[in-house]
């Protein structure tokens, strides 16, 4: 025993040791992980407040017959404004993935789809709508944000919202992205042609909404096409859960002062050594091994799911929802209309949308109740007037699919009267005509 206590008071002391010959550059290093997000969150918004930006409006024609796919192909087109950039860039000089910021805007009986992008990348935006809706109408429009207080809430005006994130976290308890949302397609009956527009139900909402009042969904995206923190998470996700993930092997000199330590303790107990990158160990061996045939079909349509998101185009995204109003004319259940359109993107064997913990007001806390939800809705508003991507944490990612079943003009399904349409067709003017 005073062998085992002599072991230990030893390995404490050479610890502290470390420690104060190198605290110099611990505490650094440790400062520079703990602002690591925050520092680059405020070199992107620094850059961005220097850039021209415009708000474009999508206004559907009359019939619209095609389905979220064509909103599919819109996205991809934006995503081939992703550019390549090192860590000088990122940390450094504050460059960032081009953003946009698609906008569903419910308010005064009429439901409206935008589109922020910056003023220089107009033409190639409307382009890419073009080619998929080329009866549309894409004009651009004053920002809708300059008519409302700086500050929500206020005297006048109050709200309710939050930062709508997945329902689905991980072991660090960061959203679960791998998992997919429930998309257009789980409504589309391909035998009878009828498709259900989960738009449907925001229209309809729409037509009950005063001068004073909105309903705001804001999708901030950005393309993500080779990042390492992106790509290949779902394949080590379905190892994991089919057990082939590979256990890990030695880590260098941690790994081996490691398994030295254990090894020690274990000869005390006169136990056998075991040492890192050796010989295969039982779970090792379950590598070589594939549980399908012990799988239940639930399970294995989760995999179906997972590797079908993998297989498409991905945005990293920020989603914030809202129910704006003027006070003395709100109508409280227009906060469930707007929480029943999200909810239809869930799936309880998958994934789903829910708002975040401490981005919306909430009755839980006993101290200051009424002051912290203010606080809260004023942060919330910031980041949506400011179209700050992960200004209030957790962004995540999203593939074409799920984006476009949220956002995309709907189609003759959809003819609620609190959706304007294109009353004529527009043409383009002929090409002999002099300037």
């Amino acid at each position: 025993m005073e062998l085992v206590l002599d072991t230990l008071s030893a390995i404490f002391s050479t610890s502290l040791y470390l420690i104060r010959i190198s605290w110099w550059v611990l505490v650094p290093l440790i400062v520079i992980l703990a602002v690591q997000r925050r520092w680059v969150n405020w070199l992107e918004a620094k850059a961005a407040s220097t850039l021209d930006w415009a708000l474009l409006e999508i206004v559907p024609p009359p019939e619209v017959l095609k389905t979220p796919l064509a909103m599919e192909n819109v996205l991809l087109g934006l995503a081939g404004g992703w550019t390549e950039m090192n860590r000088r860039d990122i940390y450094w000089r504050g460059s960032y993935q081009d953003t946009f910021s698609l906008e569903i805007v419910c308010n005064d009986r009429a439901m409206r789809f935008l589109i922020r992008c910056q003023r220089k990348q107009i033409g190639w935006v409307q382009s890419k709508f073009y080619a998929q809706y080329p009866e549309a109408e894409i004009r651009e429009v004053e920002d809708y944000v300059s008519h409302l207080p700086e500050v929500v809430p206020n005297e006048s005006w109050d709200m309710w919202g939050g930062v709508y994130t997945l329902v689905k976290k991980d072991k660090n308890k960061n959203p679960l992205w791998v998992l997919p949302l429930r998309t257009y397609i789980d409504w589309e009956n391909p035998e009878d042609d009828r498709r259900i527009s989960p738009l449907s139900q925001l229209g309809e909402a729409s037509l009950t909404l005063g001068k004073n009042e909105y309903i705001i969904i804001q999708m901030i995206i950005s393309p993500r096409v080779t990042e390492p923190d992106v790509k290949g998470k779902a394949r080590e996700y379905i190892d994991e859960k089919l057990g082939k993930s590979q256990p890990k092997k030695g880590g260098g000199v941690v790994g081996f002062m490691v398994d030295f330590v254990g090894n020690f303790m274990r000869g005390l107990n006169a136990q056998e050594m075991q040492w890192s990158g050796g010989e295969k160990t039982e779970e090792q061996n379950r590598f070589e091994q594939s549980p399908m045939w012990t799988m239940t079909e639930g399970e294995r349509d989760e995999i179906k799911a997972i590797e079908m998101k993998e297989s498409k185009m991905k945005f990293e995204t920020t989603m914030h929802c809202m129910y704006l109003y003027k006070k003395g004319e709100e109508h409280k259940e227009r906060i469930s209309d707007m929480n029943g359109f999200l909810r239809q993107f869930g799936n309880e064997s998958l994934n789903g949308l829910r708002p975040k913990s401490g981005t919306y007001p909430s009755s839980n806390a006993t101290l200051f109740n009424k002051t912290r939800c203010r606080l809260r809705m004023r942060r919330l508003f910031f980041a949506f007037r400011t179209r700050w991507m992960g200004y209030l944490g957790d962004s995540y990612i999203l593939n074409v699919e799920e984006i476009a079943s949220i956002y995309h003009l709907p189609g003759t399904i959809a003819q609620s009267s609190g959706i304007p349409r294109v009353q004529s067709k527009m043409t383009a003017p002929p090409r002999e005509l002099p300037q």
